[in-house]
């Protein structure tokens, strides 16, 4: 044998043992994981496939169930389910499902190998029992150490439970959407009114295209598009030999169709933008719910029904004449708890909350905020500011009504939305200064630090802005915008309750007066007179962008504070919609509901019979009635200090 042979003969035989020593090794460590996983996690693991998922009872202030989410209408034997429908899901799902291991090799491959080119994680080439764990076991995060968690449970699944047990638990805890329903029982109930057990196959179909993602593909959310993904369904059966053509072919000639569940699971109509939040909040407070709860709401039942159908009938009847299609409220107390909250004219056109998400500029709705900051610096609602002409950083603001005043207090600068004086103010302390007043009223979307932002160029949201107005209703104090008041179980036990309600000053009290006095003038002689009310002090603020694309009212009496945002999602101009008309009205509407029965109250530091200064006339306050303007020519007043 030649020198060459017998080297040859040497690396083989040392790759052959290192080659055995290693899948000895691989197989002796994962032996020995497997073990100590299974002591260790086996009984937690069972625990929780065997735990049914919780229902999230939501409560109105008063007692009236306005949602249960999580719905569930008990497990279901596979036994019992129609062929259809499993034959539907694991054409789609996993074609594969009844010969691999957990993990389907080429899925797995191809998901890795898109991860890798996208540079982040895209795509999990999830199989039914990784969706399975993924859907009990796991949250939705994806990270690396979430996936490996993800393939050791699916393999322990494999090796513990049989393949039809593992589709039966993915049946009964599959997610299906439309609002937090858990399992085809549930789901078979809620769209065709209808067992699990009945499901014919254009049915099941639909209900199996709702998998890759339940919310997209809710067909009662966006039917044409839940039926081109049934179609995507029985193409899958039929190229996996599950269906005939002609079975095929009848499925897409007679679609399925939705009927109305007989069980109120779905939030009451009116109520659907809170609940949502509320969902959202309470994930925030309690992380994951892992049994049934109670969730206690700051809102009152019948405002919310109210209001809802307030806000429709409104953007209907202004909606050619204004090229208008969206509104938005909310109504807060002096703790800032939310009352009602409208995102929107309707819900099943559009899911998305205009209150809490939509950010957009809130124009001279946002000038209270540098007023503010300008009384903290030592002005006073009755200090004389120049309108007139001024250029800072190269930006020229224009008055609305393309003229200048001259000299004039504040008082009648704000009631009057004069934007060069509120850009002259924002200058004179400061926007760094603005900033950090609006942030101090709850205002926490990022400020951008320009002139501009006087005049309400930075975008918000309805939700923060309405809040920042709370302090000058209630006398100065913080209050943080809620919508939960209490979460408990079943059987009695607190485990959330908003805190109390702060006594933190964040405004001092002759600065809530200064205000108080400045924002009621907008009421009374300013751009808010179609918000005034006949027997209740008000006080509040107009707001309208460029173009008329954003339309604002935010205002306030001495129990609620409430706003008012009316535009077009697109972000589109309307047709002169200003923050003086529509919204102007619709929050006098809704205030109207909401103070019906309140006895009229004069807002912080305007008292009864109190004489105010405004320009050249007298307001005096008589008990019970809102202001008298007595309109008599006043000379060498005194300035008020507050």
């Amino acid at each position: 044998m030649s020198f060459r042979t017998k080297e040859k003969s040497s690396l083989l035989a040392r790759f052959a043992s290192f080659t055995a020593f290693s899948l000895f090794t691989l197989v002796l460590t994962t032996s020995a994981f497997s073990l100590w996983f299974d002591r260790t996690y086996s009984a937690d693991l069972r625990a929780t496939l065997d735990h049914k998922p919780p229902i999230l009872t939501v409560l109105s202030a008063d007692g009236h169930v306005l949602a249960k989410r999580g719905a569930r209408s008990g497990d279901i034997s596979l036994d019992e389910l129609p062929q259809s429908l499993i034959d539907a899901v694991i054409s789609t799902e996993d074609r594969r499902f009844f010969s691999h291991y957990g993990i389907d090799p080429r899925g797995f491959l191809r998901a890795v190998w898109n991860n890798i080119s996208k540079g982040r994680l895209r795509q999990g080439g999830s199989t039914i029992t990784q969706q399975l764990v993924k859907n009990v076991f796991l949250t939705r995060k994806r990270t690396i150490t979430r996936k490996f968690r993800e393939l050791v449970i699916s393999f322990w699944l494999e090796a513990h439970y049989s393949k039809r047990q593992i589709l039966q638990y993915y049946f009964n805890r599959v997610y299906f959407g439309s609002g937090g329903r858990h399992g085809i029982e549930s789901a078979a109930q809620y769209f065709f009114n209808t067992s699990a057990k009945n499901l014919d196959l254009p049915q099941s179909a639909m209900l199996a295209g709702l998998l890759k993602a339940p919310s997209y593909y809710s067909p009662r959310k966006n039917l044409a598009r839940s039926r081109a993904r049934t179609a995507i369904v029985l193409d899958n059966m039929l190229a996996n030999g599950s269906l005939t053509l002609e079975q095929a072919q009848q499925a897409y000639d007679k679609p399925a169709k939705l009927k109305k569940p007989v069980r109120l699971e779905q939030p009451i109509i009116g109520t659907e933008y809170a609940v949502d939040w509320i969902m959202e909040q309470l994930q925030r407070h309690i992380g994951r719910a892992d049994r049934d709860l109670v969730v206690t709401t700051t809102l009152d039942y019948n405002w919310q029904i109210k209001s809802q159908l307030m806000v429709k009938s409104f953007i209907d009847q202004h909606k050619q004449a204004k090229n208008i299609d969206q509104a938005a409220a909310v109504l807060m107390d002096a703790k800032g708890g939310i009352k009602l909250m409208i995102g929107g004219a309707s819900y099943r056109q559009s899911q998305f909350n205009r209150v809490t998400k939509a950010h957009r500029q809130p124009g001279s709705a946002f000038k209270p905020i540098v007023f503010l900051a300008a009384l903290e610096k030592g002005r006073t609602a009755d200090s004389i500011v120049n309108d007139e002409n001024i250029k800072i950083e190269g930006w020229r603001p224009r008055n609305y009504a393309r003229f200048h005043r001259g000299p004039v207090t504040m008082r009648k600068a704000l009631a009057s939305s004069i934007n060069a004086v509120a850009a002259r103010l924002a200058d004179e302390v400061g926007l760094p200064r603005v900033i950090r007043t609006a942030q101090r009223l709850g205002i926490h979307t990022p400020l951008k630090q320009r002139p501009s932002l006087a005049l309400g160029s930075s975008e918000v949201t309805v939700l923060e802005m309405t809040g920042a107005y709370v302090p000058f209703m209630n006398g100065g104090y913080e209050a943080l915008p809620h919508i939960i008041e209490q979460v408990s179980a079943p059987n009695g036990d607190v485990l959330y309750t908003h805190p109390k309600a702060r006594t933190n000053r964040i405004i001092k009290r002759r600065y809530v007066y200064g205000m108080n006095d400045m924002l009621g003038a907008v009421m009374r002689t300013g751009t808010g007179k179609h918000a005034a009310l006949e027997h209740q002090a008000t006080a509040g603020k107009t707001g309208t962008t460029t173009d008329y694309r954003d339309a604002w009212f935010i205002g306030y009496s001495a129990y609620y504070t409430a706003g008012i945002w009316t535009g077009n999602d697109d972000n589109s101009p309307t047709n002169k919609a200003s923050g003086g008309n529509l919204p102007a009205l619709l929050w006098k509407q809704i205030m109207q509901m909401a103070l019906a029965n309140k006895k009229p109250r004069h807002l912080p530091g305007l008292r009864p019979r109190r004489q105010l200064v405004a320009d050249n006339i007298i307001v005096q306050r008589i008990p019970p009635l809102t202001d008298i303007i007595v309109h008599r020519t006043i000379t060498n007043t005194k300035s008020h200090k507050y």
